[in-house]
């Protein structure tokens, strides 16, 4: 709970409360309409603790029983960014029981829209902020506590900068409907919540609420954090006007306020808005995950509202014209199938000329930062430092020769050889033993997104928002060939025998595949939404894509035929990778579930398992199907797929260090990450010194 170190609107000491359920009431916190929470001092342990009183007395006996078990509940989340539940009770003042619960005191802290402004933070610092909390409220879904009543004054943030969530999962642990009480509450008094309620929470007989009302409420306060404004301006509206208007009225565009978020970033504020909650994220951990490929310019997986969609809201917002409206709706749906045809035309008109330019390697030095030294003279080539019989492990490093965020990592199939590509449009190529830079290229006008060896190494594909997929001779730098898609938003890409072969996972739902002369084979699609992993198998015969519900396909790369469809997840597939065993298949959800299959024709019922780790930021396998990595926001965990096991430990990312890609080598020695300031850091994998 907050003390802000501002004066707070507090009665006399007298009227203070002297004691509630063995807490020493110390002085007055705040006050308003459910609830009056106090600082107190609890004995054992000694400290400080915050401590809520709801208003609404109670009578009801079984009410305790039921609010304990609520509050033990909440009292197993544990995150860094939640504030922690300590204890809970029934308070009499003398008109009756009023449930009360204890917990973390957080000292002048700030509201997260507060501390936004006053320290000026950058578009930028404050998306990074949100994605912190994002992972916190994702953290209490994972526990099945929703929070029902996110805003501003339940986000705080505490004096490192980082955020406490407060009140988490509070309107069910005391039965306080927050929909429920806003419409019968006077006119105006809870406007500001109503304001980041989703439309369902304002249904009083819905009963079926889901971690997506969350999501509108994150929503909402995006919203208010990018553009300074709320979603909607309620001001002065009676409840049930202001309840009509969050249900039906879309809220002003947020570029139309702060032009810089126009693009994805608007894309992403509109999708956690949406009205019909089956156009939201998921999960709050999706909303976070696209603020982070937002930030590390990757392609995020929002897509925004077709035309026939808003025409559907516009129909809502006025039911008296509806036929008016109607009428409305048939002729903008031919217009967006006008625009849909226009796009596949586009998509399908693949060049086939190839570019073949010279581009030397790159001379720009490298910095290193390292444990030992950054080379060892007199090594073999591609030999790892620290290898020798007997040596120790070897010890992290740093590479460092780029700008921005690092949006890519691959490295090839060796292991001797690592690209990264960068926020400043670069692309370089490491060479691990040295620990140096071999060559730099510039060959995009956006930031490249994708990065792909050949499966002998020779040829490097690097894909970016500007259409096009270069792909790169690494020993020399040339350009080798240039594949013009016209696709601008990509999720993922591979490439299959030696590179003769590409595919890429495309935002129209499709898969698609192409020669190397540009000429495309096949457009793959599935049932389950858009495909944000895709991988070949070792001979390249065959292609698997897997989908944002969980959909998991494998297609013949000649015929382009369905040989198997893989059942057994529901949630987004981030990771796919054939693994070195034959004909075995790797899929792993954001929400990191995991499955193995042994693909045959038909349907394959596969193998469960788990990351380890939720929440996921990133999940990368090795180019030889021996070694996969996830990654969350604090650690990254490696697996042996060969052993399907995990490595003895997780590597710790550190305090304030965003992840935005990442790498395992084909040995299992190396995980690479990149982060937002250009630099990759090299970790030694567990076990594998």
């Amino acid at each position: 709970m907050p003390d802000t170190g501002r004066p707070s609107p507090k009665p006399e000491s007298s009227n203070l409360p002297r004691q509630i359920g063995g807490y020493e009431i110390q002085r007055l916190l705040g006050s308003g309409g459910m609830a009056t929470v106090y600082a107190a001092l609890q004995k054992q342990p000694r400290r400080t603790v915050a401590l809520k009183v709801m208003r609404g007395a109670t009578d009801a006996r079984s009410a305790l029983h039921r609010f304990k078990r609520e509050i033990e509940i909440l009292g197993r989340l544990r995150h860094p960014y939640i504030a922690q539940v300590y204890d809970a009770g029934m308070h009499d003042d003398g008109g009756g029981a009023l449930p009360f619960f204890v917990m973390e005191y957080v000292p002048r802290a700030r509201t997260i829209t507060e501390f936004a402004d006053e320290k000026n933070l950058s578009l930028r610092e404050r998306l990074k902020l949100f994605a912190k909390v994002c992972a916190a409220i994702e953290n209490g879904h994972h526990n099945k506590i929703i929070h029902r009543d996110l805003k501003p004054g339940n986000i705080l943030i505490d004096e490192t900068g980082n955020p406490k969530i407060i009140d988490f999962g509070v309107a069910r642990a005391t039965e306080v409907d927050v929909a429920a009480q806003t419409m019968h509450t006077e006119e105006g008094r809870l406007v500001g919540t109503i304001q980041y309620m989703a439309p369902e929470q304002l249904e009083t007989t819905r009963q079926d609420l889901d971690a997506r009302c969350d999501v509108y409420a994150l929503g909402a306060v995006l919203y208010k954090l990018v553009t300074g404004r709320k979603p909607h301006d309620l001001k002065g509206l009676p409840v049930f006007t202001a309840a009509q208007v969050i249900r039906e009225d879309a809220p002003p565009r947020p570029s139309t306020i702060r032009p810089e978020s126009k693009g994805d970033l608007e894309t992403i504020i509109l999708k956690a808005l949406a009205k019909d909650r089956t156009r939201r994220y998921r999960t709050a951990g999706s909303l976070g995950r696209d603020i982070v490929r937002y930030l590390a310019h990757k392609p995020i997986t929002a897509r925004r509202a077709g035309i026939v969609h808003l025409a559907r809201l516009f129909a809502r917002r006025h039911r008296v014209e509806l036929t008016a409206a109607l009428v409305v709706l048939i002729i903008m749906s031919i217009a967006g199938s006008v625009v849909i045809y226009q796009r596949m035309v586009l998509s399908e008109s693949v060049s086939a000329a190839l570019e073949t330019p010279v581009q030397g390697p790159a001379t720009r030095p490298a910095s290193v930062e390292a444990g030992g030294d950054a080379a060892i003279p007199g090594a073999e080539p591609g030999a790892e430092p620290g290898t020798e019989a007997g040596a120790e492990p070897p010890e992290a490093f740093v590479l460092s020769a780029q700008e921005g965020a690092i949006t890519a990592l691959a490295f090839d199939a060796t292991g001797h050889y690592l690209a990264s590509a960068a926020g400043d449009r670069s692309v370089v190529v490491w060479d691990i033993a040295e620990r140096q830079s071999l060559l730099r290229t510039a060959d995009h006008d956006e930031p490249v997104t994708h990065l792909a060896f050949s499966a002998d190494g020779s040829l490097l594909a690097t894909n970016a928002a500007d259409g096009k997929l270069v792909l790169v001779d690494r020993a020399t730098g040339r350009i080798a060939g240039v594949l013009r898609h016209g696709l601008t938003a990509v999720h993922a890409m591979a490439l299959g025998r030696a590179g003769e072969i590409i595919a890429l996972a495309c935002d129209d739902l499709t898969v698609r595949t192409y020669r190397r002369d540009g000429a495309e084979l096949h457009a793959h699609r599935g049932t389950t939404g858009a495909f944000h992993a895709i991988a070949f198998n070792a001979d390249g015969t065959r292609l698997a894509g897997g989908s944002e519900r969980g959909g998991v396909y494998v297609w013949d790369v000649d015929s382009g035929e369905l040989v198997a469809r893989c059942e057994g997840l529901r949630e987004n597939v981030i990771g796919l990778g054939f693994g070195a065993s034959a004909g075995r298949l790797i899929a792993i959800t954001e929400q990191g579930a995991g499955m193995f299959w042994t693909i045959e024709a038909g349907e394959e019922a596969g193998r469960p398992f788990a990351a380890g780790i939720g929440d996921l930021a990133a999940v990368c396998f090795d180019p030889t199907g021996h070694w996969l990595a996830c990654a969350s926001v604090e650690r990254v965990v490696t697996w042996d797929l060969s052993a399907e096991q995990s490595a003895a430990g997780p590597i710790r990312i550190e305090e304030g260090r965003t992840i935005t890609s990442l790498a395992v080598s084909p040995d299992g020695r190396w995980c690479a990450t990149g982060d937002e300031g250009g630099a990759v850091h090299f970790a030694p994998v567990a076990g594998q010194g």
